[in-house]
This record gives structure tokens, C-alpha cells and sequence, in this order.
């Protein structure tokens, strides 16, 4: 089963995009499950702040970053 896997990844170039991609959503998932807030705290930071070094995707009118946090 190993060696199946590893012979995909060394010759198989849309299974290496693929792998990439399922990490990259799974990677995005873990981030969303280990918030700074919990999802019923609100106004937690200023509300509608435009987009700038402390948050780099602004805040929405809820006051939640709009990184996913």
C-alpha cells in the first residue's frame, strides 16, 4: 500500500495537485475548528474596520475578522 502511494506520488503529477489541495482544505478546516473567539462572541473587535496591518481582511459588521476567525 506504501509503495502504491509513494510510486503515485513520484510519477503521478495530478495526484500531487490532489494531495496538495485535499491539505490545503483540510488545513483551512483545522484552522476554522481552533478560533481565537468562540462563534457566539460578537463584537469581540471594532466593528466595519477597513482592511489594514492589524486586520489584514478588515472586520465585519458582526466585529468578527473576516480572516475566518
Amino acid at each position: 500500500m506504501l509503495g502504491i502511494l509513494r510510486d503515485l506520488l513520484r510519477y503521478n503529477t495530478e495526484f500531487r495537485i490532489g494531495i496538495v489541495l485535499v491539505g490545503f482544505v483540510l488545513r483551512c478546516r483545522c484552522s476554522r475548528v481552533s478560533r481565537l473567539y468562540p462563534p457566539q462572541d460578537v463584537y469581540v473587535v471594532p466593528p466595519d474596520v477597513p482592511p489594514s496591518l492589524a486586520y489584514w481582511f478588515g472586520t465585519t459588521s458582526r466585529a468578527r475578522t473576516c480572516s475566518g476567525n
